[in-house]
């Protein structure tokens, strides 16, 4: 009877399960996620560069020159399928470069009704380091400066005039979802975008990886309630005028050298000369002089006393590090492998903008890696010469931004041609001129083989001796 109850019991609970909706009790429905491919789970298009519905895009100004780092260019786009990388599903897109900087994302265009009030977001994340991903942290001072947006009057590219973008964010070894939102238009159709600029930035390692982004519907606001303001996307360049009618900047975060001059009415070459820069490089917290001090005239001064003047503090030395190596790489793998061993004879030089800033000609015993090391913070370039016979099979030059207590390792990779090759340009051996016969022993022959030669010879001595004793023995009893 008890049995008869729990089953009965269990029967209604089913029922009621199944009559839900047609009871009026159905849970609100999830909102609908408007993008197609929303976790960019593969297949990936074009070579397997971008997910399936998404599009590339990208910023490609050229290298600066004078080894300056305000500069991107096109880098490269790929499925990441490391599940640790992943934020949900089995693959996220990846975008990366190795030294140069570089700006890019993905976009999508979506069709939705007009006047409608949408939200888009997605999680990104970032890292930055001369070492790989499972040996280090990322570098929380390389800043990507990842943003999502909206274009919400139908398609767009990304430097179109009118999208809607989210503020920065820079999320250093976790996953951080970023949000915007906006208005439809009269077209009916909005374009979204996913971007991380890493401009100013280099590193081996400078990735960004995009996850699980949404685009739905949000509810419209009460016509009765006030607008709210809209969302800051930065706050406005202040600058400060001192006594002495210099005008300065302290530094903030999204502040570029440009952006300062044009706020100031100044200029950025002024800019770089009253604080003796060599780049455009400026860091958070730097107090800049954006325009010199003015002294006003005056009639007749008033004496002052005598004051015995405060030496200016002296500079603090730069701390930053470049480490150099070179190894054989004898697989031509590109990384040093185990058993692979140091290379001698290559010749590394480290520069900048100004010129040559030192040299190294590496041992290829221990200890290395040698250490540029007391470096002020800027944008350096080093290069790595190989000794003859020796091909590259890694970069021979590395463009490298130094920030404060920053350490960059590079490991040159070359390769030795096979043993018993002739250096390219090298001529036929000359023979022995007529009359010097044996005065020098042929090209690639060893010392061992004149030594074979005089043994040999002083055995046939010895056989001839030895013939011409038995013969004496022969002749003397053939008298008897």
């Amino acid at each position: 009877m008890r049995v008869t109850k729990i089953a009965g019991a269990l029967t209604l609970v089913a029922l009621l399960a199944a009559t839900w909706p047609s009871i009026g009790l159905a849970a609100p429905a999830a909102q609908a996620n408007l993008l197609v491919n929303p976790s960019f789970e593969e297949p990936y298009t074009d070579s397997g560069r971008q997910a399936n519905g998404w599009g590339r895009w990208f910023e490609d100004t050229g290298k600066a020159a004078g080894g300056s780092l305000d500069y991107v260019v096109r880098p490269s786009f790929s499925a990441e399928t490391n599940l640790v990388l992943v934020h949900g599903g089995f693959a996220s897109q990846h975008v990366g470069n190795r030294y140069d900087p570089w700006h890019a994302g993905v976009k999508q265009a979506v069709a939705v009704p007009a006047n409608t009030r949408v939200r888009f977001c997605a999680f990104g994340r970032l890292f930055a380091n001369n070492e790989d991903f499972e040996k280090a942290p990322s570098v929380s001072s390389i800043n990507g400066r990842m943003q999502v947006g909206i274009f919400p009057n139908g398609d767009a590219e990304w430097n179109t005039c009118g999208i809607v973008w989210s503020g920065e964010a820079n999320p250093h070894n976790a996953w951080q979802e970023i949000c915007v939102e906006a208005t439809v238009g009269d077209q009916g159709k909005v374009t979204v975008f996913v971007s991380a600029n890493y401009r100013g930035g280099s590193a081996y390692h400078l990735d960004a990886w995009w996850d699980d982004a949404t685009l739905v519907a949000v509810t419209p606001p009460a016509t009765t309630a006030p607008t709210a303001p809209p969302r800051p996307t930065a706050a406005p360049i202040a600058c400060e005028t001192r006594a002495d009618g210099s005008v300065i900047r302290v530094v903030q975060s999204g502040d570029t050298i440009g952006a300062i001059a044009i706020a100031c009415d100044s200029t950025i070459d002024d800019i770089r000369r009253l604080n003796n820069l060599t780049s455009d490089l400026i860091s958070v917290g730097q107090t800049l002089i954006v325009i010199g001090p003015t002294v006003p005239p005056t009639a007749t001064p008033a004496p002052t006393p005598i004051a015995t003047a405060t030496p200016l503090p002296s500079p603090t030395p730069g701390d930053g590090e470049i480490c150099v190596e070179a190894f054989n790489d004898a697989n031509a793998s590109q990384s040093k492998d185990t058993g692979e061993q140091l290379l001698a004879g290559v010749g590394f030089t480290l520069s900048d903008a100004t010129g040559l800033k030192g040299s190294y000609v590496t041992s290829g015993l221990e200890p290395e890696p040698y250490c540029f090391a007391g470096l002020q913070p800027g944008a350096y370039t080093v290069d790595a010469k190989p000794p003859l016979g020796v091909n590259h099979t890694t970069d021979a030059q590395w463009p490298v931004g130094v920030t404060a207590g920053m350490q960059f390792s590079i490991a040159y990779g070359g390769s030795r041609e096979a043993s018993g090759s002739v250096p390219s340009g090298a001529g036929p051996t000359q023979a022995p001129a007529s009359g010097d016969a044996g005065s020098a022993a042929p090209s690639g022959e060893q010392p061992a083989s004149n030594l074979g030669r005089i043994v040999m010879g002083g055995l046939g001595v010895i056989v001839l001796l030895a013939a011409g004793f038995m013969a004496g023995l022969v002749i003397t009893r053939a008298r008897r």
